[in-house]
């Protein structure tokens, strides 16, 4: 069978999307921003939350008039043909393969805070637990996504009014310098920017709605609400606290006041819980990519059979199997965490890119050319001075004309 099923309505497209979306960043972010920019953080948070609104729009609108489990490779494919699809796999690949293992480690060392461990085997059982999630829950996928994303979002809730409860009060909000210019304020676009990364790799599942003309693009939006206000109270939070000692643990230093040495417990369960929701979306993302890339013949065929249910299966054991291939490259100290995330981070931008131009060339209304052009500016500008090395996406672009050159010769 080669048919996945249309599980997904507007809450659980939602609840997937947030699980995607709403990473441990959440907890380390705010943190580091108002390290670099002190009582301007709340502004720079609304200023690149703004700036990515344009970029979410774009894969609203690829996902409503051309719903593939492709994603952005079905779409650089229809616009720019078999090169723009072997680009755009290449670099999607490449982002979910390093990303993703990176964010199982992160949730590793939170919680081997709560029971001390060789933190990389429980980056492997954040990988595993949610692959065997897919496999064997069949036609409840889209209740268990729901009562995941549910679960982690009532948790932060419920951590969040501890740590308001403490504050002095929406009067006391610190406000940024007026004398202050948007260079200043746009000086950790990169590392907010990575909290609004992942809708890219929701895209995949709009094959999968009900209705996804009409759920899909409320999916969108309603996460992309929900994840951005989460930001920005936390964000709120961090300024309001003067004595963090820790930029990476700040929410710690605020749960203190209400919870004492329990914060370090529940936050670090929090973490975990954020990154286990985190690859559970991802994984089902990357999944269907691999389904179809299968389907269309460009991997064996093999990987786009699914069982009774709709779920690729194969393609899910070949995700899981390529990330745990990762993981073990850095605990052999071939790799870093820090080179895994600045290799996912570069492939994204130009992932955005690709998406944007795919549209300008598909669509023939002028409105959505107009924010096409939008968010090609606003890439080109980050890639040129955002310190991605330039020589790695031409390398990339070279392979995939070699695969495509051998594809034809075949």
């Amino acid at each position: 069978m080669y048919e996945l099923k249309k599980t997904l309505g507007f809450f659980s497209g939602t609840a997937l999307f947030l699980n995607i979306v709403i990473g441990a960043g959440l907890l380390i972010l705010p943190g580091i921003v108002y390290q670099q920019v002190g009582q301007d953080a709340i502004a720079s948070w609304i200023l690149v939350s703004l700036i990515s609104i344009p970029i979410l729009i774009i894969f609203t609108i690829l996902g409503i008039y051309f719903p593939n489990s492709g994603g952005v490779t079905y779409y650089a494919e229809k616009a720019f043909g078999n090169i723009g699809k072997s680009f755009a796999t290449l670099l999607l690949l490449g982002a979910v393969v390093f990303g993703l293992p990176s964010i199982a480690l992160t949730g590793a060392y939170y919680f081997s805070a709560i029971l001390p461990f060789q933190y990389h085997f429980y980056a492997a059982l954040l990988i595993l637990l949610p692959t065997l999630l897919h496999l064997f829950s069949g036609k409840h996928i889209s209740t268990i996504t729901t009562a995941i994303s549910s679960t982690v979002i009532v948790f932060i809730i419920i951590l969040l009014f501890f740590a308001i409860r403490d504050t002095q009060g929406i009067e006391a909000v610190k406000l940024p310098h007026i004398n202050n210019n948007i260079f200043d304020l746009l000086s950790p676009f990169m590392i907010i920017f990575f909290a609004f990364t992942g809708w890219e790799i929701g895209a995949h599942s709009a094959e999968e709605f009900k209705n996804p003309k009409r759920d899909f693009p409320i999916a969108m939006l309603f996460s992309f609400l929900i994840t951005t206000i989460l930001y920005l109270t936390v964000a709120f939070l961090v300024q309001q606290e003067e004595n963090i000692t820790d930029p990476l643990t700040p929410f710690i230093g605020i749960l203190k006041k209400s919870l004492g040495d329990k914060a370090v417990l529940l936050v670090s369960l929090l973490a975990t819980l954020i990154v286990f929701a985190n690859l559970f979306g991802a994984i089902w993302g990357v999944s269907r990519l691999i389904y179809s890339l299968s389907r269309d013949k460009i991997i064996p065929k093999y990987f786009s059979l699914t069982n009774k249910q709709g779920t690729p299966i194969y393609a899910i054991i070949l995700a899981n199997t390529a990330l745990l291939f990762v993981l073990a490259l850095d605990y052999y100290n071939f790799l870093s965490i820090e080179s895994m995330l600045s290799i996912a981070g570069q492939n994204f931008l130009i992932l955005y890119g690709v998406a944007s131009c795919a549209l300008f060339f598909l669509s023939k209304k002028l409105l959505f050319k107009i924010i096409s052009i939008t968010v090609v500016l606003i890439m080109s500008i980050i890639i040129i001075f955002g310190g991605v090395f330039l020589p790695y996406p031409l390398t990339i672009l070279i392979i995939s004309y070699v695969i495509n050159f051998t594809g034809n010769k075949n």
